[in-house]
């Protein structure tokens, strides 16, 4: 099976300060749009320190996109959580009005 996060709309480039963390069988990733310079953007813990980096998303229209292979009657469990970063000293008034929009696709294949 195929399960992908499709970009449906990113208004006034809200999709930057979009984090997205999905939780596969409570196993977390979490995926943000790439830096300008194409580098990842980090995570902060609860102290503002640097406790990793996320994901970028593959592109401008894909969060994500991972093969999944299911046996006979293994049950997988996602938990997808979204928020927008900010308010903090990067934050600007750029994206007021913006809007973001995904879709969660999963795809038999044969």
């Amino acid at each position: 099976m195929k399960f992908h996060l499709d970009i449906d709309l990113n208004l006034l480039n809200m999709g930057a300060g979009m984090r997205i963390a999905v939780y596969q069988n409570g196993v977390e990733t979490v995926y943000a749009q790439a830096k300008e310079d194409g580098s990842p953007e980090a995570l902060y813990d609860a102290n503002e320190e640097v406790s990793g980096y996320a994901t970028p998303f593959l592109s401008d229209n894909q969060i994500l996109s991972n093969n999944i292979v299911i046996g006979d009657g293994e049950i997988i469990r996602f938990t997808i959580v979204m928020w927008l970063e900010g308010p903090d000293t990067d934050t600007t008034d750029s994206v007021n009005g913006g809007q973001f929009g995904f879709s969660i696709y999963f795809d038999k294949q044969d």
